[in-house]
């Protein structure tokens, strides 16, 4: 009977430990997520900017997220099958 009594000890200590690792694991990505890599941060430095009336600041080419196409218009679609004159 002792010996049941420490292999259930033993067995409900790394399951609690389990399910506590688990849990932390949880509330870690969601706060990562929340602060780190949610939009929270954009939006707040958009608003402030917007109260501020700081129009520089707004434009799309100074929030640290946006990209700006490098290539020209033209080579973006050039994978694209050309239209083809049936009329000719």
């Amino acid at each position: 009977m002792e010996q049941t009594d420490r292999v259930l000890k033993a067995v409900g200590a790394w399951l609690f430990l389990i399910v506590l690792s688990v849990a932390a694991a949880a509330v870690t990505i969601a706060l990562v997520n929340k602060y780190q890599y949610g939009p929270e941060t954009d939006v707040k430095a958009y608003f402030d900017a917007l109260q501020a009336g700081d129009a520089p600041q707004l434009s799309a080419c100074s929030t640290p997220r946006s990209r700006i196409p490098t290539r020209p218009c033209s080579t973006v679609n050039r994978w694209k099958r050309p239209r083809r004159n049936w009329t000719t």
